[in-house]
């Protein structure tokens, strides 16, 4: 409600002096009206205020942001008491002044401008007391200029206003109170209480001074600033894989070479099969270069990206293969048993990417499964699961990468039926197929994952047919499971199998480790190799086909070692200087040679590719090259003693 606010006539003014300032030999009140029912005008009836609660003061309402007196005369403050629903109540408000030498109230509540400032007059009804800011100033505002008067901006910029105050006679009120700003559209351009406008948009407004109730108003326009140049950062863009992005900056330029952060850029790949770009973040498709630009109107700067193709390590399994490619996880090859792990059983020949990276912590094949550890240390696996080696129950097939438990690993291995991973406790914990006790422990396969005992730290497992080995922090290796052929490679070979981790024989201490089908092999710190374990096949490398039951070393050609070792599942392999050597089973091609009987001792493969790193499958062997090449041979993904290129098709 709108409370009017009336000067009182010169006789009364004249009286109420007299009466209320002094001029009285009357003391004042000593306490002030509290609205009660003793107050003259209160429409009482009996009994107390408080029982009755429509009569109750619960605010008081002032007709004005600030009560304004001019010096020398008098106003008397007007306020209304409202209760709880708002209804206007007969109840008298009192006032204070915080400075009555400034603004007196007199004990008629009349107010007096003794001197020019600000106070705070405290109003009070009931049991309600509330504040309203008040001034004594020279003389009223009659009007408000507003300077400048008339402005122009272009989008961006920012000006400062000043408001003046004047009285009737068109004279400057030094002592007037501070203005109020607003624009008549804020998002045009917005003003803050300093009085700083700020260009935001397109178009024309008013700008609104407000003092003691008088407005002021002055216009400002807002233009379009022209555009220079437009910058993008940075300029030399890191390269980036297919489906890996990073985003770039890029800012329109006035003719002064300042930033013009409103202006709308628009962003384009000159190459969409390369690489795409979305409001600067851009993300590469396939290998190749393309320019990325940000425009406005015919204005442009670009830059020049480049999606690489990188490989960082293969994997082989039962008819398939897996690659970290751009630090996501791809997979091709046979899929009958779900083991590519992409949703279905359809037979990829290209990569297919599964993803789950960066930071890849370890990928195994095993034999129909596979499994993962991604960088959060999360255990997923998926494939064949007729013995819960999937580490799910039901043991039915699954068909994409399952989460095994709610454990944080370091590494997984597969093995033909079972699986084993190293917690980031130094513990095993291996589940799936456990008749031989492969899986560590002496009850029945299970897919749920069982701690394997000796309370070693293990930082490396390896899990083969019917036997499982580890590799601990001080470089020692130990075996459980089958060893009837020597498996657990600790000097004995009996028809019981254990549980128990042995330590194997000989003082050797292992870097690497992998087991296949009833044998191991191992590289130690130096780079010496040993295998031990079912041999009939020449798969142990001593040049000889009898089963040990301790590590042997290869029989390798004179003047040559080995970098690395890989163990398939009646094979293995190893690099010599980038080339390969392999020795076991001879059939379809897995050696790498056109062989018609098993090889004892490591041969050369009879192919040119020099490989950086190696992978043994079932019946299976995929490497990549310096080239980034990536290739197999053996049984599929293979096709025979020359090696199959894998060639991506799409990322």
């Amino acid at each position: 409600m709108t409370l009017p606010q009336r000067p009182l006539p010169t006789l009364l003014l004249t009286l109420l002096l007299a009466a209320g300032c002094g001029q009285s030999d009357s003391p004042p009140p000593t306490t002030l009206d509290t609205g009660g029912p003793d107050v003259e005008g209160d429409a009482g009836g009996e009994g107390d205020v408080d029982a009755q609660p429509d009569r109750v003061v619960a605010d008081i309402l002032f007709p004005t942001e600030t009560f304004v007196v001019q010096l020398d005369t008098i106003l008397r403050p007007e306020a209304q008491a409202v209760n709880a629903a708002g209804e206007e109540l007969d109840v008298r408000v009192s006032f204070e002044s915080s400075d009555p030498a400034v603004m007196e109230i007199s004990s008629a509540g009349i107010a007096v401008g003794r001197a020019p400032g600000a106070v705070t007059l405290t109003a009070r009804a009931g049991e309600v007391q509330k504040e309203w800011p008040a001034r004594v100033v020279s003389a009223p505002v009659a009007s408000v200029d507003v300077v400048p008067a008339n402005y122009t901006l272009r989008l961006g910029e920012a000006v400062e206003y000043v408001a003046v105050a004047r009285d009737a006679g068109d004279v400057v009120i030094d002592d007037a109170g501070q203005p109020t700003w607003t624009t008549t559209d804020m998002g045009v351009a917005s003003i803050d209480t300093r009085g700083i406008a700020r260009a935001l948009s397109v178009g024309t407004v008013e700008v609104v001074a407000t003092i003691e109730g008088v407005e002021g108003r002055a216009t400002l326009e807002i233009v379009e600033a022209p555009v220079d140049a437009v910058a993008i950062s940075p300029r030399n863009a890191p390269a980036i894989y297919p489906l890996g992005s990073f985003e770039l900056d890029a800012m329109a330029l006035d003719e002064e070479g300042d930033p013009m952060p409103w202006v709308q850029l628009s962003w384009a790949s000159s190459d969409t099969s390369v690489a795409n770009v979305d409001d600067g973040v851009v993300t590469g498709v396939a290998p190749g270069r393309a320019m990325i630009s940000a425009s406005v109107g015919d204005i442009v700067d670009e830059v020049e990206i480049e999606v690489i193709f990188s490989v960082q390590e293969v994997f082989a399994g039962e008819g398939a293969g897996c690659v970290i490619s751009g630090e996501q996880l791809y997979c091709f090859g046979q899929n009958s048993q779900g083991q590519l792990g992409v949703g279905d059983l359809n037979e990829r020949l290209a990569p297919v990417r599964l993803g789950y990276g960066p930071g890849l912590r370890d990928v195994s094949l095993g034999g129909g499964h596979g499994c993962l550890v991604n960088a959060a240390g999360e255990l997923y696996c998926w494939g064949r699961n007729d013995y819960g080696q999937v580490g799910r129950p039901g043991q039915t097939t699954e068909l994409s990468p399952q989460r095994v438990d709610g454990r944080t690993y370091l590494a997984v291995s597969a093995g033909a039926e079972h699986t084993c991973a190293v917690e980031d406790t130094g513990d095993i914990y291996c589940w799936g197929r456990n008749d031989e006790r492969q899986a560590g422990h002496s009850g029945a396969s299970a897919n749920i994952p069982r701690k394997v005992g000796g309370g070693h730290d293990f930082v490396l497992v390896a899990a083969g047919s019917r036997h499982s080995c580890g590799v601990t922090s001080d470089d020692f290796a130990y075996c459980w499971g089958a060893n009837d052929r020597g498996q657990l490679g600790d000097g004995t070979t009996t028809a019981t199998p254990s549980e128990v981790p042995a330590f194997i024989s000989g003082g050797y201490t292992f870097a690497y480790l992998e087991a296949g089908e009833d044998f191991s092999c191992g590289l130690s710190p130096s780079g010496l190799p040993v295998c031990w374990g079912a041999g009939e096949r020449g798969q142990i490398g001593n040049n000889a086909t009898a089963d040990v039951n301790v590590p042997r070393t290869l029989a390798l050609p004179v003047g040559s070692g080995l970098s690395a070792l890989t163990v398939g599942r009646d094979h293995a392999c190893g690099l010599f200087a980038g080339q390969a050597l392999c020795w076991g089973a001879f059939e379809d091609g897995r050696l790498g040679r056109a062989l018609s009987d098993d090889q004892s001792s490591p041969q050369a493969a009879s192919f040119a590719q020099r490989f950086v790193q190696i992978d043994a499958g079932d019946g299976v062997t995929c490497g990549w090259t310096e080239d980034l090449e990536i290739f197999c041979w053996g049984q599929a993904p293979g096709a025979g003693a020359v090696p199959a290129a894998v060639v991506f098709e799409d990322y």
